[in-house]
């Protein structure tokens, strides 16, 4: 395998996971904190990984099994392993009976109107019912504004693998190869929320889509600076179309 993080559980001594790093680890505290609010300046670092095996605790195997003193990852935390110790992880993980291994990810092209809704799990039924209703509106609104101009455009439905039930984007431009997400308001939260989605549907989609936040009005500033400094672009609604931080492509 490639570069792979064996997990170890501190107090256990013992190693129940293993994974493969699958691109550059980034320094990303929005994202984090678009999971785990609050806690992205003290664990901003994302290392996107994918699961090679797990089992549980009480049978995975013992860091002196692998090759490694217990004292020497208390004293730093964490060490660099070698290839065979790798090996010898996930033999032994493998070996446990409790193997899993993660189903092969992949990402489809679904119409719009079969997407579903993601989020808002902090809130109460009418605001999510209210806000649903406006994100459906707002994607079907632009969706229609760029068909108009001869775009295509989509859904995605993302299976992540591993078991993990399948999510889905609200709108992706095939002409422009843009990923977008809809946001009911321009405030912080669902700006952050918007953020995090876009960069966990992002990584599944290949080629790797240019990205944009969808609302109903433009965000004041410091969120405009915000959603540019990871690089994604900004449609609002504005009389009976629509804007765009970006410049449309040309031909």
């Amino acid at each position: 395998m490639g570069d792979g993080l064996v997990v170890y559980a501190t107090r256990a001594q013992k190693c129940p996971a293993i994974f493969e790093v699958t691109d550059q680890p980034r320094w990303d505290p929005n994202y984090v904190d678009a999971g785990n609010p609050g806690e992205g300046d003290q664990w901003g670092v994302v290392t996107p990984v994918s699961l090679v095996a797990a089992t549980t605790v009480d049978r995975a195997p013992r860091l002196d099994r692998i090759g490694v003193a217990p004292s020497s990852i208390q004293r730093k935390g964490h060490t660099r392993l070698e290839q065979w110790q790798y090996e010898e992880a996930e033999r032994l993980i493998d070996s446990s009976g409790s193997r899993r291994r993660a189903d092969p990810s992949s990402a489809s092209r679904i119409p719009i109107e079969e997407g579903h809704v993601e989020g808002y799990e902090v809130a109460t039924a009418g605001t999510v019912r209210t806000a649903i209703r406006r994100e459906s509106r707002l994607v079907s609104d632009y969706a229609a504004f760029l068909r108009h101009r001869g775009e295509v455009v989509c859904s995605n439905e993302i299976k992540p693998g591993a078991g993990a039930p399948a999510i889905y984007s609200d709108l992706f431009n095939e002409t422009r190869g843009q990923l977008v997400e809809a946001k009911a308001d321009s405030d912080r939260s669902s700006i952050r929320m918007a953020i995090g989605q876009l960069a966990d549907y992002a990584r599944f989609i290949d080629p790797r889509p240019s990205r944009a936040v969808l609302l109903d009005a433009r965000p004041r500033t410091d969120l405009v600076e915000l959603l540019e400094s990871q690089e994604i672009d900004i449609v609002w609604r504005e009389g009976d179309g629509f804007r765009e931080s970006a410049k449309r492509p040309g031909p």
